[in-house]
């Protein structure tokens, strides 16, 4: 749900608000593919199980999460003068795996001219990651060892005891900031130029 208004005021200034909300509910589902595909139907002779090459998923894969997303934000831009533009922002969204948190922008714009303007903006940002990523796996049995236990190689997911025993932290989720600055000018009738510069820096950064 999402409403914005405009409003012009008497001393010529415009002002624009903009506010919603919205709600998702995220499912991440792997079923059980058909037996023949991951089942060994001839162990004593510690063969690889299965008849189909390829991506399969053997019960030690199948899963099935959710989870409740909700936000609100608000944004509000002001054009003071003519010159000036303000706008600023705010956002908070609440995972239900990851808690809570709150965003805000600030940017300005401002015209020194009709034809040359600066502005730069500063923001932060927040990125959970996808239940793909916490809970997909791809793994198969691909054979029996001498003492007679299976091994298993693949994609493990990240709360399996196999990332545990090798140190792989629980994923958190990415934080960010982002400061930015430049300038646009027209130059001629057709000619305009644009020269932006940015600083990110990203605090457990998600691939």
């Amino acid at each position: 749900l999402e409403v914005s208004k405009s409003f012009l005021m008497n001393t010529g200034q415009s002002l624009n608000l903009s506010f919603g909300t919205e709600w998702r509910l995220e499912n991440f589902q792997m079923k059980e593919g058909e037996e023949g595909t991951w089942r060994n139907y001839d162990e004593p002779q510690r063969r690889k199980q299965g008849g189909t090459a390829g991506i399969v998923v053997p019960p030690d894969n199948v899963v099935n999460k959710n989870r409740n997303v909700g936000g609100t934000y608000v944004d509000l831009e002001l054009d003071l003068f003519n010159r000036l533009l303000v706008d600023l922002a705010g956002r908070y969204e609440y995972y239900s795996d990851f808690g809570g948190n709150p965003a805000g922008k600030l940017a300005i714009r401002y015209k020194l001219s009709d034809k040359f303007s600066i502005r730069g903006s500063v923001n932060n940002g927040f990125r959970a990651p996808s239940l793909q990523q916490r809970f997909y796996s791809a793994t198969n049995r691909t054979g029996i060892t001498p003492a007679g236990m299976p091994t298993i190689s693949g994609i493990f997911r990240n709360d399996s005891y196999v990332a545990q025993a090798f140190g792989v932290p629980s994923l958190q989720a990415e934080r960010s900031v982002n400061v930015s600055g430049g300038v646009t000018a027209t130059l001629l009738n057709h000619v305009r130029l644009t020269v932006d510069a940015y600083w990110i820096q990203i605090k457990d950064r998600l691939y």
